[in-house]
């Protein structure tokens, strides 16, 4: 499993490596501090293709958001797992409507992070459990969430299932 980095922290940059290098069935392509050093390499046709890219939301400049988008439409084969701090369920609502295969919390232990890529791999979909339960009840209504509908109905069927933990 070919994997790269977007990420500007450099201690979890690393501590990302050295999970796939002890990993046997994963391989590291490439890390990228922030969204334009990606895109230069992208452009520069210097990025290595990987099967799953690790992104973080809060980058400096361009953010995460705005990557999956370009990601998805230059390399439309290679997953997206959403590694972030951000917690709210709008931005995990809104990186899954752009495309993501997984979202997952950076306080995840190192083993399901690599549970999560191997899954992915396996075309599974991921979402982190501490946030199944927020996007249930901004889906069902049942919350003071705002009333705000981003996805469509058959997006919301899905989300509602990744949630429930169903995942192929």
């Amino acid at each position: 499993i070919k994997i790269s980095i977007i990420e500007d922290n450099p201690q979890y940059t690393q501590s990302l490596q050295t999970m796939i290098s002890v990993s046997e069935q994963m391989e590291f392509v490439a890390s990228y501090e922030s969204g334009e050093a990606y895109l230069e390499s992208l452009n520069e046709n210097t990025a290595g293709v990987a099967d799953i890219v690790l992104l973080d939301l809060n980058l400096p400049g361009k953010s995460g958001l705005q990557l999956i988008q370009i990601i998805r439409k230059e390399m439309p084969e290679t997953n997206i797992l959403v590694l972030t701090q951000n917690n709210d369920y709008q931005t995990t609502i809104e990186a899954i409507r752009l495309g993501v295969a997984g979202y997952l919390l950076k306080d995840s232990p190192i083993a399901p992070i690599r549970e999560a890529i191997t899954e992915l791999h396996q075309g599974s979909s991921i979402i982190d459990p501490q946030l199944s339960k927020i996007v249930l009840q901004a889906l069902s209504g049942n919350s003071e969430l705002d009333d705000e509908n981003l996805l469509t109905e058959r997006e919301q069927q899905v989300l509602e299932l990744l949630a429930m933990g169903y995942v192929k």
